[in-house]
């Protein structure tokens, strides 16, 4: 009789909106709900035109991997993926473009997504599977920043992260256009 009670109770204050009973990743799901309209509003007021970067860092030890992937976004569609890695002291880059057919060609960096579609990973992200706690963070202005699962069985620093979200078109799609 008492986890019958407990389970009432639990249900009665989640009904009531206490934001101190979640279930499984309720609280990624409640600011995904709150950003998604300062997104779209962001999105309106870059007139559809932006670019965001993806950075990652990892170290074990022995080596140092560090990268960017710069992805152009008009009228959302991708437009353009610019790559950066430096590999212990190799430096490696390229540029992929829709116009000239070379988008997606490359198999490292951050994938070909739009940030609407990152948006809705996250959201899948976080129902799949509410045993597992998602890392979610926003950037100053409230938009998506960080969403990932924790990966445990790597031991070292590994993390997503979209950083210098801004109104810009890719520089060679606007040469390509002239």
């Amino acid at each position: 009789m008492p986890k019958l009670l407990i389970l009432l109770t639990s249900l009665f204050f989640l009904s009531c909106g206490a934001d101190h009973f979640v279930i499984g990743n309720q609280p990624v799901l409640t600011k995904l709900r709150d950003s998604i309209p300062v997104w779209l509003n962001k999105k309106k007021e870059f007139g559809g035109v932006y670019a965001y970067s993806v950075e990652q860092f990892v170290a074990d030890g022995k080596t140092m991997r560090n990268w960017k992937t710069t992805i152009y976004v008009e009228n959302d569609l991708v437009k353009c993926r610019y790559f950066q890695q430096i590999d212990g002291l190799s430096i490696t880059l390229w540029l992929e473009s829709a116009s000239l057919g070379t988008l997606g060609k490359h198999t490292e960096g951050a994938p070909v997504l739009t940030l609407d579609r990152l948006y809705n990973s996250c959201y899948w992200l976080a129902i799949k599977d509410s045993s597992n706690k998602v890392i979610y963070d926003e950037d100053e202005n409230k938009v998506l920043q960080s969403c990932y699962m924790p990966d445990d069985s790597y031991p070292n620093f590994e993390k997503i992260k979209l950083s210098g979200l801004e109104k810009s078109k890719c520089a060679l799609e606007m040469e390509l256009q002239q």
